[in-house]
């Protein structure tokens, strides 16, 4: 959970929290490792083409 928090200031944070909350066997960590796997599809399908537009107009 802690890293699905910090995930908002810290990005990479979503990643690390998707591959340590899926091996987990307790249910609920098990259940905010999905969530940082999602959060982390979303950010790079939403954050990864901002920046590339962003660095294509510099």
């Amino acid at each position: 959970m802690a890293l699905f928090l910090i995930g908002f200031i810290l990005f990479p944070a979503w990643f690390a929290g998707a591959f340590i909350g899926l091996r987990s066997k307790n249910g609920a960590e098990k259940l905010w490792g999905y969530a940082n796997t999602l959060m982390s599809f979303f950010f790079v399908l939403i954050a990864a083409p901002i920046l590339c537009w962003m660095l294509a107009t510099l």
